[in-house]
């Protein structure tokens, strides 16, 4: 299910791999491992995605879930976390200004995307 968003390259790299070791596309953690190798190199690749995690910010053409997607993509591929506040100042200030005029009280990520994209 995951190789659904793989990019094309890597989807073929992939398919290669799963050919020779089987077990690659139906074990998790096999995969996980094999993506850690192959994708990540060992974690040179990290500190660029956690730079990228740490600077990114709303712009302004964005839409608001496809910002969260990013941002949370780059959470999982990071291995950080994002937390509701800090999800919160990472939007452009006047919609955070907004936000705060509001003071709601938010039980999830998405309720925040949700009233974001209210306002």
């Amino acid at each position: 299910m995951i190789s659904i968003t793989l990019d094309k390259q890597l989807k073929t790299t992939f398919n290669s791999a799963a050919k020779n070791t089987l077990i690659l596309s139906c074990h998790w953690q096999k995969f996980k491992n094999w993506l850690q190798d192959v994708v990540l190199h060992e974690d040179s690749d990290k500190l660029k995605l956690l730079k990228e995690f740490i600077t990114a910010h709303q712009f302004l053409k964005k839409n608001l879930n496809q910002f969260y997607l990013r941002l949370f993509n780059l959470e999982i591929q990071s291995e950080c976390a994002i937390s509701m506040k800090d999800y919160h100042t990472r939007l452009l200030k006047s919609l955070q200004n907004l936000m705060n005029q509001h003071d709601h009280k938010y039980l999830t990520i998405q309720n925040v995307i949700a009233h974001a994209d209210k306002l």
